[in-house]
């Protein structure tokens, strides 16, 4: 008869997060063998996850993972902002960053996809991080965006580049330059994105169909307040631009001074290292945010 000891169980316990009872049984069906015990507990795990993946799940985290060129930030959601909070959450949240940066597939395909440093797909990982932690939890939206450079921003913070607020943005580059010559201004830039929402990261980014609504409702209002129709046109084109400056990304006045406009930041910045500075895009991925996700990208 197996002896499955205190220890071993402990040990089981720590690995996996199931309950005593759970582990001990298991270590008996494997005859103490703790490698077998874990498939055990995985399998039976990702049997009763099923019963939860149907249940609401609007709190969660938001992680980045960057290289010097590719950027990726992936949202995964939790039913409360306590398991937000849990370390076995929070690390399964970094792995699937991790995993996506170096997954090279279709997007449709990662859930498919072999987890980092894991022997089971992301779909698998992601059902026993639900059998562990004992609620639904659900993969968001995941973006990847490349650039000469790209930098990052986390708000809320709840580790190193995870929390419910993730900015990615990326710059391209003509001239020589080195990494530090672009951190400060990449991620002001980013927290600059974090607080003000923009939608665009250029006015020709702007879907026209956009504008023309935005030019009806302006009409419409000139109208109702009785404004003739001569002037009814520039009003309209007057609140093209206020949309532009509200909107769009280099026409917003900067955060942290609104005397200058990011396009002229990011050109002054441009002027002093003698390189030609050029926004590509940039993704805003917020947890409980009733303006949504924001991707822009040139």
């Amino acid at each position: 008869m197996t002896i499955v000891t205190a220890s071993l169980v402990a040990q089981l316990r720590s690995r996996t997060g199931s309950g005593m009872m759970a582990c001990k049984s298991a270590l008996l069906e494997c005859n103490g063998d703790i490698e077998e015990a874990i498939s055990v507990l995985r399998k039976k795990g990702l049997a009763s996850a099923a019963k939860k993946s149907g249940r609401e799940a609007v709190e969660g985290l938001v992680s980045l993972f960057v290289g010097d060129t590719v950027g990726v930030a992936v949202e995964v959601n939790s039913e409360t902002d306590f398991v937000a909070k849990n370390a076995q959450f929070i690390e399964l949240v970094n792995g699937l960053a991790k995993t996506y940066y170096n997954f090279e597939g279709n997007e449709d395909g990662f859930l498919n996809a072999k987890f980092v440093s894991s022997s089971f797909t992301v779909q698998e990982e992601i059902l026993n991080g639900i059998a562990i932690i004992g609620e639904n939890i659900k993969l968001g939206a995941i973006h990847r965006i490349t650039g000469d450079y790209i930098a990052k921003y986390v708000h809320s913070a709840v580790g190193p580049d995870t929390g419910k607020i993730g900015v990615l943005l990326a710059f391209n580059v003509d001239g020589k330059f080195s990494n530090n010559d672009l951190e400060e201004l990449g991620k002001s830039i980013a927290m600059h994105i974090a607080a003000a929402k923009p939608r665009f990261v250029s006015i020709s980014a702007v879907d026209q169909q956009i504008l023309e609504k935005e030019r009806d409702v302006a009409r419409e209002k000139a109208k109702l307040s009785g404004k003739p129709e001569a002037v009814i046109e520039k009003i309209a084109e007057g609140s093209i631009r206020k949309f532009y400056e509200d909107a769009v990304l280099l026409e917003q006045n900067y955060a942290l001074d609104e005397k200058i406009k990011i396009a002229s930041l990011i050109e002054e910045t441009g002027a002093k290292l003698k390189i030609k500075i050029s926004l590509k895009g940039f993704v805003r991925l917020a947890i409980g945010d009733p303006d949504g996700n924001i991707v822009s990208i040139i």
